[in-house]
């Protein structure tokens, strides 16, 4: 589902200037620091098994503030969410690449000793099938768009030439299947890789594994039609027009979850999300084929889970849609490597099993530093709070002032949660900190304040955490960055 998203000139014009905000005058919202200094300021908690007592929480956290010369409100009126824990740790994790043993673990369960067969994406008799449409378009026979939609009729010869030329290398149907190397290969895009695909119980199944220092490390299998390397061919349930019935309870799917991730040996991680879903076939109507659930799995540090962050949105039509999580992989000049993102893992599941298996980013085991972790009065991070949320959006003032359109940003909190988060040092990309935080969740929503420009901005609004506090000694920590 694509955002709805209406924007004219004047809209464009706002994205633009923001860019140049962020870059050229943005105050320090973050704090860098190493490891080692954010460990400094980990001290144990006072008292046995009532670390939190000392808070003095409030019932609600509520308050209205408004700032950046009238342009941004804050609204709060909001529960405040503990773990069900007594004591917060902190610790210490580092970066794992997939070893030879995880693969191997993962083929045992997944493809069950089957052989790992040569990904082959095409052969001489399907690019023949090809060669035929092409030649049938030049001559008129049948539409361009029947072959190609992102080419011209012009280029149509040179398209047949290549094809022409890629038939002689490719392997044929009869010669098929080859067997695949079942341990890490070198890659040019990445350090090391390995794929393949299995018969498995009458289905195909695709194995898909690679570690990259500079980006992510990613392990990914999939029942053929379910999905690819790129994503399941799900979609949440409230996403579609029609409701569906599900084919399967969700204590059933959370049973399939429960027993991969024992069949794997992963004993540190619960279910921290559950999700109906449908499967589609990528087609004009995007036919569903199936239903069954999504499961999120995260890591739990002595009976604390490290949470996800889901931002959702909401459409003027009243549907929503789930937006990608941010996972720590941003960087401030917008660069692409440099980056590790958070560990997750997702499962998809039907009532025939398991279709879908994402594992992003394992870490080591962790190393507890404070099994009871003193955090900051809560009134002292509320104050940090009424500051800090104006200056880490201050960008949109600049943009007003700079584009000549008002713009008013509301923010609605209606949930504080005590959270433990992964950060890391700005120049690390293979060591860790567990920190709890506090995150402060709200409804985002942006109009205009001359009605002449209501159509410029986006009629709908988001469900995200709107500001991320490190609970120990208050910094401001950047959930898209990871630090």
């Amino acid at each position: 589902m694509k955002r709805k998203i209406c924007l004219l000139l004047a809209a464009a014009l706002l994205v633009s200037l923001l860019a140049g905000c962020r870059q050229a005058a943005e105050p320090e919202t973050v704090t860098e620091k190493d490891q080692d200094s954010i460990l400094s300021a980990v001290q144990p908690g006072s008292g046995d098994a009532s670390s939190l007592d000392h808070l003095e929480l409030p019932e609600k956290f509520t308050g209205d503030w408004t700032g950046l010369e009238d342009c941004f409100h804050v609204h709060a009126d909001a529960s405040i969410t503990l773990p069900g824990v007594s004591q917060i740790p902190t610790a210490t994790v580092t970066r794992k690449p997939f070893s030879q043993e995880d693969a191997d673990k993962l083929m045992e369960v997944f493809l069950k000793g089957n052989t790992l067969y040569q990904e082959v994406n095409a052969t001489k008799q399907s690019a023949m099938e090809d060669l035929e449409k092409m030649k049938a378009a030049l001559r008129g026979e049948i539409p361009l768009s029947d072959v190609t939609v992102d080419h011209t009729m012009e280029e149509l010869p040179g398209m047949i030439e290549r094809r022409e030329e890629e038939i002689k290398t490719l392997p044929d149907e009869s010669e098929l299947p080859f067997p695949a190397p079942t341990t890490f290969q070198p890659e040019t895009w990445c350090d090391e890789i390995m794929k393949g695909y299995a018969d498995v119980d009458g289905k195909k199944m695709h194995i898909f594994l690679y570690n990259d220092a500079d980006w992510t490390d990613e392990a990914i299998i999939w029942q053929e039609e379910y999905g690819d390397t790129n994503s399941c061919h799900a979609r949440y349930l409230e996403e579609m027009a029609e409701k569906r019935e599900l084919s399967m309870s969700q204590e059933e799917a959370l049973k399939m979850g429960d027993a991969l991730l024992e069949s794997l040996g992963i004993d540190y991680a619960v279910c921290g999300s559950s999700k109906p879903v449908v499967y589609i076939q990528y087609d004009e109507k995007n036919t569903v084929f199936d239903t069954g659930y999504e499961l999120e799995y995260v890591r739990v540090v002595n009976g604390f889970p490290i949470t996800q962050n889901r931002p959702l949105q909401h459409n003027a039509d009243g549907s929503t849609f789930l937006l990608p999580a941010a996972q720590g992989t941003s960087t401030p000049d917008g660069a692409s490597d440099g980056i590790w993102g958070y560990e997750l893992l997702t499962v998809y599941v039907t009532k025939d099993g398991v279709v879908y298996f994402d594992w992003r980013n394992p870490y080591t085991e962790l190393v507890i530093q404070e099994e009871n972790t003193q955090l900051m009065d809560f009134s002292d991070i509320s104050d940090i709070f009424a500051k800090m949320i104006f200056v880490k959006n201050h960008y949109w003032l600049e943009a007003n002032q700079k584009g000549g359109i008002d713009y008013i940003h509301d923010v609605d909190v209606d949930n504080v949660r005590l959270n433990l988060m992964r950060i890391r040092d700005k120049n690390s990309l293979s060591e860790g900190t567990i920190v709890p935080v506090w995150d402060f969740w709200g409804v985002c929503s942006m109009r205009a304040a001359d009605d002449a420009y209501r159509d410029t901005v986006f009629d709908g609004s988001y469900y995200e955490i709107v500001l991320t506090i490190n609970a120990i000694d208050g910094t401001v920590i950047d959930r898209e960055l990871g630090y």
